[in-house]
């Protein structure tokens, strides 16, 4: 027994002077591999999964630990809909049924969340920070609710050809390769559904910054 012992003890000795990958050669197939760190047996895929860092002394440093951050828990006040029977304890969910239900949101709807802790906001972000996160649904404007303007595009047939182009940019872009003519030379020029006038293409990137319309004539 005693032969064994020492036998286990000089192997030990021996492998902690070999590098890691001729004792364990990696495979995809290896379901759990160990690594040899300061003489003891760890691991390897265990670690990586906790994502501890060991320092030289052994200690696990959690400093870098990832903080999660707050998630909306459930209102303890049940919070009514005022344009229809819908009950819910979520504000997500009250902002969801919103604006898929009456097309509409809390700011056009004259509707925000009033906390206990005194906080009133027109969204649910107020619920990740506070720990009350208790709402109330005011009604801050009485008549009837705006909704959001549904967005109908007009796709406008190109006037030398049958295509059309769903975008101003794509329309510039047509007449130039299929045409070889530009707005200027074609005589034309397009109108965005703001207003806009485009009578050349240098002024289609600067107006996209600033216009998030798309349709035009």
């Amino acid at each position: 027994f005693a032969g064994i012992l020492a036998s286990k003890f000089a192997a030990r000795e021996i492998f902690s002077f070999l590098p890691t990958r001729f004792l364990f050669p990696t495979s995809p197939n290896a379901q759990r591999v160990s690594t040899i760190r300061n003489g003891n047996f760890l691991p390897a895929i265990g670690e990586s999964r906790r994502k501890k860092r060991i320092s030289s002394n052994g200690e696990v440093d959690d400093s870098k630990k990832v903080v999660k951050k707050y998630m909306l828990k459930k209102n303890d006040t049940e919070m009514e809909c005022p344009e229809c029977d819908f009950c819910t304890h979520s504000v997500s969910s009250f902002v969801d049924h919103l604006r898929k239900k009456h097309s509409t949101t809390p700011p056009l709807a004259g509707i925000s969340f009033l906390c206990e802790c005194g906080h009133e906001s027109s969204s649910e972000n107020h619920g990740r920070k506070c720990d009350i996160a208790n709402f109330t649904v005011i009604q801050r404007r009485v008549g009837p609710i705006r909704r959001i303007e549904k967005k109908v595009k007009t796709p406008q047939k190109c006037i030398l050809c049958d295509v059309t182009p769903t975008t101003i940019a794509g329309y510039i872009t047509h007449l130039q390769l299929h045409h070889k003519t530009t707005l200027v030379l074609s005589g034309i020029y397009l109108k965005c559904a703001c207003g806009f006038e485009f009578h050349s293409q240098k002024t289609v990137g600067q107006h996209y910054k600033e216009c998030d319309r798309r349709e035009f004539t």
